[in-house]
């Protein structure tokens, strides 16, 4: 399949129809999508109720709690590693982490928050 390359406009209005979507069939109330290229802000859609008691509306400064967003970053960081040869999954994790050998575990484990790290970080 040849790629397809959109404007930034016709990009946004994909996001902004999709976050539209997700309000009026899926049940969001608010949300708020950022997407950067290269340090360029390429798409800046939003939609909904920031604000349930007073309705306010979603806009383009609307702060948003972010929840367990780490887990996606170290996994997506753990598997392009992965995929570069700087790691192997069945790795012992002592050889990615040094401050955690005591664990004596394998990197998926680590991955996968099964490994006691408590105190060991200090």
């Amino acid at each position: 399949m040849a790629a397809v390359a959109l404007s930034r406009l016709e990009t946004n209005r994909l996001f902004q129809k999709a976050t539209d979507t997700a309000i009026r069939d899926h049940g969001e109330v608010g949300l708020q999508v950022a997407v950067y290229h290269e340090n360029d802000l390429v798409v800046d859609a939003w939609g909904g109720i920031a604000d349930e008691t007073t309705g306010r509306p979603v806009d383009g400064e609307t702060l948003f709690p972010v929840f367990s967003v780490v887990k996606a970053v170290t996994a997506t960081a753990l598997h392009i590693q992965a995929e570069r040869g700087l790691l192997a999954y069945d790795q012992p994790i002592e050889g990615a982490w040094r401050r955690v050998a005591r664990a004596r575990a394998q990197v998926p484990r680590s991955a996968a928050r099964r490994v006691p790290v408590s105190g060991w970080l200090a």
